[in-house]
């Protein structure tokens, strides 16, 4: 019997259903930070219930404050300068880490030097230097006095952004790990037992990462910066993999569920200890916090094994089909046959295949190939709709192949060289229904993932085995000896609820809303939107800051009067009075300038949350022709000035193009806000993870933005403008929608 399903006969006797969240795990401990401390003061203490945390904190960045771990950005970038581990305990199955936590950003790491010496060269950072200069002086109102408290700061991120090739720093792309390490005080990734790594994806944000078989198996692409659930769930050899975050977030399930996405058999420390490290925060100057709201450790988490759609360790004797799986049901024989040894399964004839629709479509598929001799190729079938209509992963002596069979057609789709990485060796197969993708030995096979739905609903899987030979695969004979071993195979769905001793608050959840604005701009002659009023409200569109112009143009919404020749000039903000200064859902309907693919235009628009001039919060985006220039990027104006190195965004990659409408909604109490680009949250923040302390901004004022941010708007246009307030006050009398104030 494999790890899979080892456990007690009283584990046994209890049966948990399909998708039913299991109650009888343990806690072991929870650390929710509700300990308030100091930066430096964090290391060495322990939690309100008398766990010890241990760790490193080489520069005082570690801190607690508002039931939140913060990690600061470390002055010198690194690992194992930066770290929080409690105390080691021993490996048991069902032994589970929980992490709940907003990474600073994704794509943290150090710039590349081939960057800082085009920068150097050229001058570059000296204009920017001078422009960021000009644009922070210009930012003070005529009243305000320059906060001399603020230089040493800004001018010490000035330096970090603009003269990087002056400092020895390591070339990183990987910036956060957690998991399980030994019971040691060394605590880089590259000795974690099992555990996660977030790597810096550039303009796809970040990738995260697993550690499957020894390397690092990217499991996640294109993360964007949003809360993370990432769950480690032991193994007496390995542990199985699940992440989870806000809903409608891209390759993640939804808390309170999480999604498998991989599965080690090999690490085996007796003694692990929990843990989370940080080694970059922000680049170029840039920095952001992350935040942590809880940790969570429990025992005898077995419904996840229970939940498992198809287990089967293949070992026995007789013919395979007329055995049952330890979890799953009967086998159908295709073709050949396959018979059980103590060993693992083997075929008897040149091609043979079993396959069997389980209750769900499979997410995370995973089988141990332990003997393979040439010309045979096998591995697994998945998206089956029946025999004859499937994709598979093949695995042989020195290649592996990827394959689509539509009605007993093949068509090869990809193939990768295994030379020096043979048999024996775990094959694994994701699968979100929209996108697939393999690995062998901990490492991503064909360049990545799959993009593609077709049959992403089906539900079969299989074994497969085939002897090729010149003219194709073999014709049924009989064959002597042991070609192919095949062990331990698992099948799991696409999410699987999380225990409640592993729950902790993942994000503020923005309340229902309920539609009190509209404006889609519409005219019968081009006006200018200054004074314009909002449709069926008593309320007139302000410029309120800013000398650029925004016009109503017939059939093509709210214009920005910009060129390439002409653009906006610097930011330029349209608002409308707001009646609930505690939270407001703004959503906009934007029309990119240039045409489809273009490379010449720059996008800027957004929105802002207002509550005077000294303080308010833009969201906008970043599209331009710079190769990383697609973002959702927020900005806060505070005490009467703009902090550039402060701004928070992700990269968004091809969610965004020019000349492509598309969608953005943004959610705000005053403190958090939620950012979600055509519908897929993309962005989550608060303003006092970025500045420690500040109480909630009053949001009196909502509108349009254009900003600035290394370039200026081109032609932007606003098709449609949205303001929600939250169902229970919009009818409140206090409460004043749609009204001048």
């Amino acid at each position: 019997m494999s790890d899979l399903l080892t456990s007690t006969d009283s584990e046994r006797d209890v049966s948990v259903s399909t998708q039913t969240r299991d109650h009888r795990v343990r806690p072991r401990f929870v650390d929710s930070f509700d300990d308030d401390r100091a930066p430096g003061a964090v290391v060495g203490s322990r939690t309100p219930e008398g766990m010890r945390r241990w760790g490193k904190d080489a520069g005082d960045h570690l801190s607690i404050d508002r039931g939140h771990l913060r990690v600061a950005c470390p002055d010198i970038p690194g690992w194992n300068r930066e770290a929080l581990a409690y105390d080691a305990m021993t490996r048991q199955r069902g032994r589970t880490l929980a992490v709940c936590m907003v990474n600073g950003h994704n794509s943290s790491q150090t710039w590349p030097e081939s960057y800082c010496h085009t920068f150097t060269r050229t001058g570059w950072w000296k204009r920017r230097i001078r422009g960021t200069v000009r644009r922070w002086t210009a930012g003070q109102r005529e009243t305000s006095a320059i906060p001399w408290a603020w230089i040493p700061g800004r001018l010490e991120r000035a330096f970090r952004a603009d003269v990087p090739h002056k400092i020895d720093w390591p070339p990183l792309k990987e910036n956060m790990a957690t998991g399980w390490w030994p019971a040691d005080d060394d605590l880089h990734p590259d000795r974690i037992q099992n555990g996660f790594l977030m790597r810096a994806g550039d303009l796809q944000n970040g990738t995260l990462l697993a550690r499957v078989d020894e390397r690092w198996l990217p499991v996640v692409h294109a993360v964007q910066n949003v809360p993370l659930y990432l769950v480690c769930r032991l193994r007496p050899h390995g542990a199985v993999y699940y992440v989870a975050s806000l809903p409608d977030v891209k390759g993640l399930a939804a808390a309170p569920s999480a999604r498998p996405v991989a599965i080690d058999t090999v690490a085996s420390a007796s003694r692990v200890a929990p843990a989370l490290t940080q080694s970059i925060l922000g680049e170029i100057g840039f920095r952001v916090d992350t935040r942590v709201s809880s940790v969570h450790v429990a025992d005898d988490w077995f419904a996840s094994d229970e939940n498992i759609l198809l287990a089967d360790d293949l070992t026995g004797t007789g013919q395979a089909e007329r055995t049952a799986p330890e979890r799953g049901t009967s086998w159908a024989l295709d073709r050949g046959g396959f018979m059980r040894t103590d060993r693992g399964i083997k075929p008897l004839v040149p091609s043979a295949q079993l396959w069997q629709q389980v209750p769900e479509p499979p997410g995370l598929m995973h089988v141990t190939i332990d003997r393979l001799s040439a010309p045979w190729t096998t591995g697994l079938t998945f998206r089956m709709s029946d025999p004859y209509t499937f994709r598979c992963v093949l695995i042989g002596s020195d290649k592996a192949y990827l394959y689509t069979v539509a009605h007993g057609k093949w068509k090869q789709i990809a193939t990768d060289d295994l030379t020096g990485d043979g048999v024996p060796g775990a094959l694994q197969v994701l699968d979100d229904g929209t996108s697939f993708q393999a690995a062998w030995n901990g490492r991503l096979l064909f360049d990545g993932p799959t993009y593609d739905s077709t049959d992403g609903s089906a539900s079969g899987v299989g074994i497969l085995c085939r002897k090729d030979t010149p003219t194709g695969p073999g014709n049924g004979q009989t064959m002597g000896g042991v070609p192919v071993l095949l062990t331990n195979l698992e099948v799991h769905p696409r999410q699987v609820p999380l225990p409640d001793a592993l729950l902790g608050d993942i994000a503020w959840t923005p309340p229902p809303v309920a539609t009190t604005i509209t404006d889609d701009f519409s005219t019968d002659d081009t006006e200018e939107l200054e004074g314009r009023m909002v449709p069926g409200a008593d309320i007139r569109w302000t410029r309120t800051e800013g000398g650029g112009l925004i016009d109503a143009v017939p059939d093509q919404g709210a214009v920005v009067r910009a060129t390439l020749d002409e653009p906006n000039p610097e930011r330029t903000l349209y608002t409308i009075p707001w009646g609930d200064p505690t939270c407001a859902s703004i959503e906009i309907d934007v029309m990119p300038p240039g045409d489809e693919g273009d490379a010449h235009h720059r996008g800027r628009a957004g929105v802002v949350f207002w509550e005077d001039d000294d303080r308010y919060l833009i969201v906008s985006t970043y599209l331009d022709p710079w190769k990383i220039g697609r973002s959702i990027s927020s900005f806060f104006r505070l005490d009467g000035t703009d902090d550039l190195y402060r701004a928070v965004w992700t990269n968004v990659g091809d969610r965004l193009e020019a000349g492509v409408p598309y969608c953005l909604r943004v959610d705000s109490n005053g403190d958090h806000y939620v950012v979600r680009l055509n519908g897929e949250p993309v962005l989550y923040r608060a303003w006092s993870d970025v500045y420690p302390g500040i109480n909630p901004m009053q949001i009196r004022r909502v509108g349009l933005v254009v900003n600035w941010e290394y370039g200026n708007d081109t032609g932007s246009a606003f098709r449609r403008f949205v303001c929600s307030g939250r169902e229970d006050a919009v009818h409140e009398e206090s409460l004043q929608f749609g009204q001048s104030a």
